[in-house]
């Protein structure tokens, strides 16, 4: 039989290995979202406080996803390292790697 995943075994680097990106997917479907009243006469200072509140939440997922898979790295017993590793840096990898396909299409 398979064990069971219970949560609360888990430490707090690994639970944000998984808040993180999750923030960040949400964060992303909220900016869409937000983008539809743009249009609006009446709504337009949500989408004008909105962007600014997801460009910030966004930033600081970026942020958050360094600093949590530099504390998974310096962390010494950690059980599959590297997939926890890999998930916590997903939103730094994915910001980096973006950043460099948008610096390299510019350039030739």
């Amino acid at each position: 039989m398979y064990k069971s995943i219970n949560v609360h075994e888990f430490n707090t680097s690994q639970k944000l290995a998984i808040l993180i990106p999750t923030i960040f997917i949400l964060n992303a479907a909220l900016k869409s979202f937000i983008e539809r009243f743009r249009i609006s006469e009446d709504f337009h200072w949500i989408y004008g406080w909105g962007s600014i509140i997801t460009l910030i939440i966004g930033l600081l997922t970026i942020a958050s996803s360094a600093a949590n898979s530099i504390s998974i790295i310096l962390e010494p017993k950690f059980k599959l390292k590297i997939l926890w590793l890999l998930l916590s840096a997903s939103v730094f990898l994915y910001f980096g790697i973006g950043m460099t396909v948008a610096m390299t299409r510019n350039v030739g």
